[in-house]
């Protein structure tokens, strides 16, 4: 048929149709029936979808008559039964689609446990798996509940009742009149059939059978279901309490809608390759970028100063030991030194007269008295300024002498 040809996804169509023989004779118990047979030949690449199979169905069902749908067949281009109903291109279709909505399911839990570990941890990895079900369920549901009475009382409508009841007599005297009778005429209790000539006692005996609601629900499932949803993290650190993972996967369980059993928490040091954002096995790294660090900078800086303090109190202890140690030194160096020349010159003094020319004290006769002695101190004081050192004997000298 050259009308399927013209379908976006066929290139070429051959068609074979078998017509049943006719007969010569006007009643014949055999019976055939129109049967065709189609083959596509699709485009490379190209598809059918189930809308599009159903539309070649019914071009050919109309082409002849008396062609029944059961009689038609349809083949792709690799001798695959088309139906109509359930192609396997509407499977693959219908598969991709799930698998799509699978990936975007995993995405959403991702973001929301990225969302909570993020200000918890600097580097970790997140890997989220979800199983779902789209198997079709159907159940049923039977709901029993008591009716109610006419006069509002939750005993019930009665469906059926049964009432037996029995009251006893005196059992009939027997024998010859006027003589006694020997016969036990105390009272038979005889079984209570409710007829005959028995004699009764009391009994009351009641069954009833009451209605009751009944209500039938059927519930069908048509679209997916999770089984199972599994989680593992792993956090850039190097040691970590049972304790605290125990904790974060109780976390992380409550953040995806996981059980605890199925949430995996582990702590390795990360080894990043650059600044891709992988680890060493290439899984990528979330970077909590809310993490709020105003209290470790001042922490780290108060602690910087603390330290700057102290290495300056002990820098200036050491400075002031050292300076004093040196003062000491050079004390005691001095005194040494004065020691050993006062020992010297004591040793190696000799007086020996000094010229009067030295001190200009010839010329003292030109003056009076007080002249004389100005200028006399002046002398001396000229004397000691320049020969301090035999001022100094001088003067040792003059105390040993003393004493």
């Amino acid at each position: 048929m050259k009308a399927i040809n013209t379908i976006s996804a066929v290139k070429n169509s051959y068609v074979i149709i078998t017509m049943p023989e006719n007969s010569n004779y006007v009643i014949s118990t055999d019976s055939e029936e129109p049967r065709v047979s189609v083959k596509l030949d699709l485009k490379n690449g190209a598809q059918l979808t189930s809308d599009q199979v159903e539309g070649i169905y019914a071009l050919v069902l109309n082409s002849l008559p008396g062609l029944e749908r059961e009689n038609i067949s349809i083949l792709d281009s690799d001798g695959k039964l088309l139906s109509g109903e359930n192609t396997t291109v509407e499977e693959d279709v219908l598969y991709q689609s799930r698998l799509n909505f699978q990936e975007q399911m995993q995405s959403l839990l991702k973001s929301q446990l990225n969302d909570t570990l993020k200000k918890l941890y600097k580097d970790y990895t997140i890997n989220v798996n979800v199983k779902l079900n789209y198997d079709n369920s159907k159940s049923e549901y039977t709901i029993y509940t008591p009716s109610v009475a006419e006069d509002g009382t939750s005993g019930g409508m009665i469906e059926s009742s049964t009432k037996n009841e029995g009251w006893g007599g005196i059992g009939s005297l027997s024998g010859v009149v006027g003589t006694t009778s020997n016969s036990d005429i105390s009272p038979n209790y005889p079984t209570i059939t409710g007829d005959g000539d028995n004699q009764y006692y009391y009994q009351n005996s009641i069954t009833v059978k009451r209605l009751v609601n009944t209500e039938i629900r059927q519930l069908e499932k048509n679209g997916y279901s999770v089984d199972k949803i599994t989680a593992a993290v792993t956090v850039d650190q190097i040691n970590m309490l049972e304790a605290d993972k125990e904790q974060l996967r109780e976390v992380i369980a409550f953040a995806i809608g996981a059980d605890v059993a199925n949430v995996t928490v582990a702590n390795y040091p990360f080894v990043i390759n650059g600044n891709n954002g992988t680890n060493g096995n290439g899984n990528t790294i979330n970077r909590g970028g809310s993490v709020d660090w105003t209290v470790y900078i001042i922490l780290l800086l108060g602690l910087l100063v603390l330290a700057l303090l102290i290495v300056a109190i002990l820098t200036s202890n050491a400075k002031k030991k050292k300076r004093a140690k040196a003062r000491a030194k050079a004390a005691a160096a001095q005194a040494a030194a004065a020691q050993a020349a006062q020992e010297s010159a004591a040793l190696s003094f000799e007086p020996q007269p000094q010229p009067d020319e030295e001190f200009n004290i010839q010329h003292l006769d030109d003056y009076d008295d007080e002249s004389k002695s100005a200028v006399l101190k002046k002398e001396i004081k000229d004397f000691s300024r320049t020969n301090p050192d035999v001022v100094a004997q001088l003067i040792r000298s003059m105390m040993k002498n003393g004493e």
